[in-house]
């Protein structure tokens, strides 16, 4: 009931392959993705499905997300992007 819009608040997403495996790195903090798409993309893998190997701002695929009413999507990475680059942080939309 807190959530202003739960159908636009990503809550689960696969998480960066860059990020090691221990107990400090059990969540993120979207706030951050407010400064922008090197931000967020530290955090995520925005290109989890794609073709061949990951590109340097891992815009060549896309990636499923769930969101707070629990519905989920697609988006392709570059989509994404395009929103965190536009001012729109689905993490407190």
């Amino acid at each position: 009931a807190k959530i202003a819009s739960p159908s636009r608040t990503i809550i689960l997403f696969p998480a960066s392959d860059d990020i090691g495996i221990s107990l400090m790195n059990d969540h993120i903090h979207g706030v951050n993705w407010d400064k922008g798409w090197n931000a967020m993309a530290s955090d995520l893998q925005p290109n989890r499905f794609r073709r061949g190997p990951s590109n340097a701002t891992k815009t060549n695929g896309a990636s499923a997300y769930l969101f707070a009413d629990g519905h989920v999507e697609t988006i392709a990475a570059a989509d994404l992007q395009a929103q965190i680059n536009g001012g729109d942080n689905p993490a407190r939309p």
